[in-house]
Formats: C-alpha cells, structure tokens, sequence
C-alpha cells in the first residue's frame, strides 16, 4: 500500500511540475508576444 501512495506522490508532483511548466512558457509566450507588439 505504500509503493503505491509513493507512486501517486511522485505523479503528483510531476503534474504539478507539467501543470506550472505550461503556465510559465504561456506567460513567456504572452510576454514575447507584447514585446514584439510594441
């Protein structure tokens, strides 16, 4: 039972890893985007 709360912990912080990762390259996108603009 443990391995597999070990298992769901460890993709859990992946997913939050993937999930801030995305939002981070969208806000650079967002800020290339308006530097370009301007």
């Amino acid at each position: 039972m443990s391995y597999f709360f070990e298992k769901l912990q460890g993709l859990k912080i992946g997913w939050g890893i993937m999930n801030y990762a995305k939002v981070s390259i969208e806000y650079l996108l967002a800020i290339l985007v308006l530097y370009c603009a301007f």
